[in-house]
């Protein structure tokens, strides 16, 4: 076919051919080829304490039980701590549950300790209550 080339062509990244890639080099192209996976993503610096990423899988394996859970939630209903109604199906239960994982979690509320034990009642009510799909 005339105009296509038949031999085979060194690619270099993007798909760009070596020729191109040289010349990437000299424009200041080649900065923006190299970039690393990670770049211009947010990255968390756990030199603070934060446990290695082996701790991290073994602590991940663990589950509240239903012993804890109960413990947790000491008199409180899980209903009333989910803000629901004893009716409610577990579409409602799910949602309420995420709605205060969320607004309690531990790393929205820089640590308050008051908020880390809201999260662990939400979890405790979910866990109480089935965990419903």
């Amino acid at each position: 076919m005339p105009g296509v080339e038949t031999s085979p062509q060194v690619q270099a990244p993007h798909g760009r051919r070596a020729a191109d890639a040289g010349e990437a080099a000299r424009s200041g192209e080649a900065r923006l080829m190299a970039r690393g996976f990670l770049d211009g993503y947010k990255t968390y610096d756990d030199s603070g304490g934060r446990g290695s990423p082996d701790e991290w899988r073994a602590a991940f394996g663990k589950r509240m039980g239903i012993d804890e859970a109960n413990e947790i939630l000491g008199d409180d209903s899980p209903w009333a701590v989910l803000g629901i109604s004893p009716g409610a199906t577990g579409r409602e239960i799910k949602r309420a549950w995420r709605r205060q994982a969320h607004r309690w979690h531990p790393d929205r509320n820089g640590g308050d300790a008051a908020a880390e034990g809201r999260f662990k009642k939400a979890q405790a009510a979910w866990v109480k209550l089935g965990e419903p799909s």
